[in-house]
This record gives structure tokens, C-alpha cells and sequence, in this order.
């Protein structure tokens, strides 16, 4: 049986604040944990935009990977599995 913590990082395409096109690397197992996972970072990416309009787009990626986390830790073979820590 395989991890469930996919090794790897994907290459995720967005659109900025601006309309151009930029990339942001999240792991694999966080997108393969997220329902509609490309439609769920591009909505939190701009809701980041929104609420923090003069943070960096570093800052803004560090927030993003951040959300994106906790969102794949909400699967429930995740939480199953480090409930036994």
C-alpha cells in the first residue's frame, strides 16, 4: 500500500491580482487531499488578494501554502491517520 503523503510537488498555474499568469509549488498530497483543488487555491488566492492587498506576492504565496495545508489536513484519512500521534 502506498502513503497517503504523496511524495512530490506539483506546479499549480494562477492568475494574480492583475490578470497575469504566475506559478506556485504545492506538495502533491495536499492537492490530491483537496476536492477541486486548482478551483479551491485560485479562490483562496483571491481572497488573499482582497484582504491583504499590499502584501507581497511572496507573502501572499506564504499565506496560500499555508491555507492550502490546512485544508488538505481536514481529509479524513489524514486526520485518521495522524490521530495516532
Amino acid at each position: 500500500m502506498g502513503s497517503i503523503f504523496e511524495e512530490g510537488k506539483k506546479v499549480i498555474p494562477l492568475i494574480d491580482e492583475d490578470g497575469k499568469k504566475f506559478t506556485i509549488t504545492i506538495p502533491k498530497w495536499e492537492i490530491g487531499s483537496i476536492v477541486d483543488a486548482f478551483k479551491f487555491i485560485q479562490q483562496t488566492y483571491n481572497r488573499i488578494c482582497g484582504k491583504w492587498p499590499h502584501r507581497s506576492r511572496r507573502e501572499k504565496g506564504e499565506i496560500l501554502r499555508t491555507l492550502v495545508n490546512r485544508e488538505a489536513l481536514k481529509n479524513q484519512k489524514h486526520k485518521d491517520c495522524l490521530s495516532d500521534l
